[in-house]
């Protein structure tokens, strides 16, 4: 009779380590005792019941009570060919559930994604990151026009409609669910940056911030493009590279015909259609309708001007008015008129140049 017993719980234990562990090709599981190895784990527990004893099986309970924390312990990758060491201490087999648990190697970041250098341990995460590169975003907010590529961003996005914003910024209308969150935000007002490079004197107001900078030191270009041979620094700049070769862009204004290929330069663009201003100046009645404008805006009052010339003294209050500065050290004229062979700095200048062809050509 209690042989009987012993068998049973023994068939109870080998019942749910094989429901709790599932097979796959692509691990191997080694016994810690013996060379004996399988792809399978319902083998490898049949196995084991030839080395260990249930004398202590009180004390080691988890996995009867089929807990599933067990399987975030130390986690080694397997290739097919290949044996692994167990890393466990242990020196001899005390119970059954030691057995079954030591040997048992999970997989970490299998999927590796084509686009990128990264790789995740579910499917699920890397069919989310992939959207990332191609801009597929199929959860739509009902409340108002924004998209997101994940279920869980959307969730989140979602009880920022339901839930008090008590964290309000003092400067712009943001409000904010967290206060790290204003905090965060308030260093784009006060042009707070706490993350230093050690390689140069800049800093940044984030640490992603700094690590893309040093990229600019190191040379590093992880994000490689598949369809050409150029390679980014940034995700988000290989995915505006990866929409230069769709034959159109993604983002359509339902206003116009303007194209874009991020939606939150769309939902900065629909705002010049609905003529909505909701970002005001304290300093005096001017309004925007992006928080980039006002922050520039702002500078003009405090004349702080963070965008220091590398080639002269001069500095800039805008990181767009340094960029054209810069084209009178460098004489680049990108602005090329269609109708004679010149060209300009500024956009403004061809505009202006344009309207002598039209004169033009009202009076042949």
């Amino acid at each position: 009779m209690e042989q009987s017993t012993e068998q049973g719980e023994r068939a109870a234990l080998l019942e749910e380590a094989s429901r709790l562990f599932k097979a796959t090709k692509d691990i191997l599981f080694r016994c810690c005792f013996c060379t004996h190895v399988t792809a399978d784990p319902r083998d490898l527990t049949s196995h084991l019941v030839a080395h260990g004893d249930e004398q202590s099986k009180s004390q080691h309970s988890f996995l009867l009570h089929g807990s599933r924390s067990i399987l975030r312990s130390p986690v080694v990758i397997g290739e097919p060919g290949t044996s692994l060491n167990c890393p466990s201490t242990i020196d001899a087999p005390k119970t059954i559930t030691e057995l079954v648990y030591i040997p048992i190697h999970m997989a970490e970041k299998l999927y590796r994604c084509e686009l990128c250098p990264q790789t995740f341990s579910k499917l699920e995460f890397l069919t989310i990151h992939i959207r990332e590169h191609t801009g597929e975003t199929p959860y739509k907010c009902k409340r108002c026009p924004e998209r997101f590529s994940s279920s869980r961003s959307f969730a989140t996005h979602t009880r920022t409609h339901m839930i008090e914003r008590p964290y309000k910024c003092e400067l712009c209308p943001e409000s904010f669910v967290y206060p790290r969150n204003l905090t965060r935000h308030i260093q784009t007002h006060t042009g707070e940056k706490p993350f230093k490079c050690k390689l140069c004197p800049k800093a940044f107001d984030g640490s992603f911030k700094l690590k893309c900078h040093v990229r600019t030191h190191t040379g590093e270009k992880p994000y490689k493009c598949e369809q050409c041979s150029k390679a980014f620094a940034r995700s988000d700049t290989l995915n505006d590279h990866m929409q230069t070769h769709k034959s159109e862009r993604i983002h359509k204004c339902e206003h116009c015909a303007k194209t874009f290929l991020r939606r939150s330069i769309l939902t900065s663009h629909m705002l010049l259609h609905g003529g909505e201003n909701p970002y005001k100046c304290k300093l005096c009645p001017k309004t925007f309708n992006s928080l980039g404008k006002l922050t520039n805006h702002i500078r003009t009052h405090t004349d702080e001007k963070p965008f220091k010339c590398k080639l002269c003294p001069k500095a800039f209050d805008g990181s767009f008015k340094l960029k054209c500065h810069v084209r009178t050290h460098t004489g680049e004229k990108p602005y090329k008129c269609e109708h004679c062979p010149r060209a300009f700095a500024h956009k403004s200048s061809l505009t202006i140049h344009n309207e002598i062809h039209t004169i033009e050509m009202l009076y042949k």
